[in-house]
């Protein structure tokens, strides 16, 4: 993934609240309930950052990618560490693609074998 590329988990609102003051419309900031736990892939990948909410699933799969696992292990951790939780491969890996996120790619030596 890109060197910018963090991971935020904040027990409040702290990505609505991001996006609130990211508009010059006025925004009600009111209607967000501040107690309520979000997480954010936050990147820099270029001259704009980019604060994307994420579920908890991937949070955890983003996270297993940024500590080196391949993505069909990071798959299988998510769905190990979520206990089922709902995780939409597909969604999640056109974030990073449409963001420009993914830097690098390889096959596994059991995938160059096959």
């Amino acid at each position: 993934l890109h060197p910018s590329t963090h991971m935020l988990s904040s027990p409040f609102a702290a990505v609505s609240i991001w996006n609130a003051h990211q508009s010059d419309e006025a925004v009600e900031l009111g209607a967000i309930d501040l107690a309520c736990p979000e997480s954010a892939l936050v990147a820099r990948p270029e001259h704009h950052v980019h604060v994307l909410p994420m579920t908890p699933a991937g949070t955890e799969w983003v996270r297993s990618l940024m500590l080196g696992f391949p993505l069909g292990v990071s798959v299988q951790r998510v769905a190990e560490i979520s206990g089922g939780m709902d995780f939409d491969l597909a969604a999640h890996l056109s974030i990073l693609i449409q963001h420009r996120l993914i830097t690098d790619t390889s096959l596994s030596i059991e995938e160059r074998n096959s």
